[in-house]
C-alpha cells in the first residue's frame, strides 16, 4: 500500500492514480531530520531526491563573507534535489532544515527508474524547473535593480559626506580664526583691568573691577573650550602622558576657581586620602578636565553652598585607578536628561544659579579627553539632591 503522504507529494500529485501502482515496487522510508541539519552540502554531488512530507527546508547560497543567503524554500508536499540528480554537477547551494522535518529520501537509481516507469513525472519536473528558474530570474533582476539603487544612494551619501567634511573643516578653521582674534582684545582688556584693580581699591569700584575680571575669565574659558573642541574634532590633540602626582594640580585648579566661587559665597573642599596620588595623565589636559567639572559645579550650585572634591584609589578589572569626584549641591539631573550629558552643545533644563553663560561644551570636552587618556567618566544624580561627576585615570 502506497502511503498517502507519497501520493500527496507534488511530484506525483498530478499523475493518474492507476499509473502510481508501480510505486509499490519501491521502498519509501520516512526519516526524521532535526532543525539545522544539512541535507545537501554546497559543492558536493547529490545522490538522492528528497520528498518533504512535513516541515520546511531552505536553499542557501554562501556569500563571500561566509554568511548564507536564502534563495528559495521548499515546504510540505514539495521536493528538493532533482537538479543534482539530473545534471550530476557540484551543487552551487546547500539545503538545510529550518525546522524539525519528516523527509523521504529517494536514491538516484530509484529516481531514474520511476521516471522511466512514469514518464509524466518528467513533464512535472520540467515545468517545476522552468517555474523555479523564472522566479530566480525575477528575484535576481529585482536584486540587481535594488543594488543599482543602493549604489546610486551610496554615491549620493558619499558625496554628501565629503561636502559635510569640507564644511566641518571650514567651520572649525573659522572658529579657530575667530577665537584667536577674540583673544587679542580680551588680553588687552584683562591687562587694563589688572592695572585698575591696583588703583581702585575702594568699593563700589573694586566690586565692578572684580565683576569685569570674572567676565573676562569666563570669556577666556569659553574661547579655550571652543578651540579645544575644534582640535578634538580635527584629531589634532596629542597627549604627553606621564605618571604624575595629581594632588598639586588639583590644588592649583581649585585656587584658580576660588574667586569665581567666592563671588557666589561658595566653598570648595578638597578631600584626598594621600598627598601623593599618582596617575597616568597629561597635566594640561588633566587640569582642563577637572577645571570643566569644577566650573559646572560652581555654575549650577546655589549661593552659600559647598562643593566637594574627593580623590580616592580604586581597583577595576585588576587595574589600579585614581577616581576624582566633584560633588555639588545643585538641583540634580533627571534620569532622562542624564542621557544627554557629555554631548556637544547639549544644554539641559537646569539653569546656572547666577545666570552664567553655558556653552554646552564643557562635559563634551571632559568625555573626549578622558577617553584619550583611556579612563572612565560618569555621573550620579537624583533630582533635588545634587550631582556627583567623576573621572577615573589609570595609575601604575
Amino acid at each position: 500500500m502506497i502511503p498517502e503522504y507519497i501520493l500527496q507529494n507534488k511530484l506525483f500529485f498530478q499523475v493518474n492514480k492507476d499509473k502510481l501502482n508501480i510505486l509499490n515496487n519501491y521502498d519509501f522510508r520516512l526519516s526524521k531530520y532535526e532543525k539545522d541539519r544539512i541535507i545537501i552540502e554546497e559543492n558536493t554531488i547529490s545522490s538522492e531526491l528528497y520528498l518533504i512530507i512535513k516541515g520546511t527546508v531552505s536553499i542557501q547560497k554562501m556569500l563571500p563573507n561566509g554568511e548564507f543567503l536564502e534563495i528559495a524554500k521548499r515546504k510540505e508536499n514539495d521536493y528538493v534535489g532533482e537538479m543534482g540528480l539530473i545534471d550530476g554537477t557540484l551543487r552551487s547551494a546547500r539545503v538545510i532544515c529550518v525546522e524539525d522535518s519528516e523527509i523521504v529520501p529517494i536514491s538516484k537509481e530509484d529516481f531514474f527508474s520511476i521516471l522511466d516507469n512514469i514518464p509524466e513525472i518528467k513533464a512535472t519536473i520540467s515545468k517545476e524547473i522552468s517555474s523555479n528558474l523564472r522566479q530566480m530570474h525575477e528575484k535576481t533582476m529585482n536584486e540587481y535593480d535594488r543594488n543599482l539603487q543602493l549604489l546610486e544612494l551610496n554615491k549620493k551619501i558619499s558625496n554628501q559626506n565629503k561636502e559635510l567634511q569640507e564644511l566641518n573643516l571650514l567651520k572649525n578653521n573659522l572658529i579657530q580664526m575667530i577665537t584667536h582674534d577674540l583673544k587679542i582684545p580680551l588680553t588687552i582688556i584683562s591687562g587694563y583691568t589688572s592695572l585698575l584693580s591696583e588703583r581702585l581699591t575702594k568699593k563700589p569700584e573694586s566690586d565692578m573691577i572684580n565683576s569685569i575680571e570674572i567676565a573676562i575669565k569666563q570669556m577666556f574659558d569659553m574661547i579655550e573650550m571652543l578651540l579645544e573642541s575644534t582640535r578634538l574634532e580635527n584629531k589634532e590633540l596629542k597627549l604627553n602622558i606621564k605618571n604624575q602626582n595629581i594632588v598639586p594640580y588639583l590644588k592649583e585648579i581649585i585656587e584658580q576657581f576660588q574667586f569665581l566661587a567666592k563671588a557666589k559665597d561658595q566653598k570648595i573642599n578638597l578631600k584626598v586620602t594621600d598627598q601623593t596620588l599618582y596617575a597616568l595623565i597629561d597635566s594640561d589636559k588633566f587640569k582642563r578636565i577637572i577645571g570643566n567639572l569644577i566650573s559646572n559645579a560652581i555654575k549650577y550650585s546655589p549661593y552659600y553652598s559647598e562643593i566637594f572634591i574627593n580623590v580616592e584609589k580604586e581597583i577595576f578589572d585588576n587595574k589600579k585607578y585614581v577616581k576624582i569626584s566633584v560633588i555639588d549641591n545643585g538641583p540634580g539631573i533627571t534620569e532622562d536628561e542624564q542621557k544627554k550629558l557629555f554631548r556637544k552643545f547639549e544644554k539641559l533644563s537646569n539653569k546656572p544659579t547666577a545666570g552664567e553663560f553655558s556653552s554646552g561644551l564643557g562635559l563634551f570636552i571632559v568625555k573626549q579627553l578622558v577617553e584619550l587618556h583611556g579612563g572612565f567618566y560618569g555621573v550620579k544624580s537624583n533630582q533635588n539632591e545634587g550631582s556627583c561627576f567623576y573621572v577615573q585615570f589609570q595609575s601604575e
